[in-house]
């Protein structure tokens, strides 16, 4: 399990790397998404306030979840599966829009 999750968490620094951050920068913010990720499956249906820079430049906060039994029918993957990759996008279900949003990892604004 700690083998696969730095596995993980290097190949998410590797390509944050690629995305021009430092190589101290690119494996913190590497930790704090799979960290994000995780914290995130486990919500309960008020979810969890995450924040993050747009690409326009602006702060968006959100109130988060990636827990299944908490995003509405309608709105769940067909697979039934919310992991996701190991990409440099984070993927979450926003609660107050009603819908799924995503932003790039380097954007993560951390509390």
């Amino acid at each position: 399990m700690i083998s696969t999750m730095k596995s993980q968490v290097m190949k998410l620094a590797a390509l944050l790397r690629k995305a021009g951050s430092s190589l101290s920068d690119a494996v913190r913010r590497a930790w704090e998404t799979i960290k994000l990720r995780a914290k995130l499956a486990k919500t309960d249906e008020k979810g969890m306030w995450i924040k993050f820079k747009k690409a326009d430049g602006t702060i968006r906060e959100a109130l988060a979840t990636r827990n299944i039994a908490v995003i509405p029918t309608e709105h769940r993957p067909k697979s039934g599966d919310v992991a996701g990759s190991i990409g440099i996008t984070i993927t979450y279900f926003d609660i107050l829009c009603d819908g799924w949003r995503s932003f790039r990892a380097d954007r993560l604004i951390f509390s």
